[in-house]
């Protein structure tokens, strides 16, 4: 269940406009971006984050967070990148590894 929220939630991110995407502010603050979340993963965090990559393109993705005990945890991460000339496309697994 945590996991398809996880892809509903990028997918709505990923209809967004360029305009409003560039707008945000870059990681680790948070972008003004709201969404419901089920009441059934309240034991989970999710955090939209925005960056700029180093060829100018947008890389926007939300992390999943269970925390379990003695500070161990799961967690995991869903993205896309958006490029100069508004093409979107999702990240690849590797270009997530920095976010997990």
């Amino acid at each position: 269940m945590a996991n398809q929220f996880l892809k509903d939630l990028v997918a709505d991110l990923m209809m967004l406009p360029s305009e409003q995407l560039n707008a945000w502010p870059e990681w680790p603050e948070s972008p003004p971006f709201e969404y419901a979340s089920n009441p059934n993963l309240n034991k989970y965090t999710f955090t939209v984050m925005k960056d700029t990559l180093s060829n100018g393109d947008v890389r926007i993705a939300v992390q999943r967070y269970r925390k379990y005990i003695l500070g161990f945890g799961e967690m995991a991460a869903e993205g896309f990148v958006v490029d100069s000339e508004n093409n979107r496309r999702f990240c690849a697994e590797g270009e997530l590894y920095d976010l997990t």
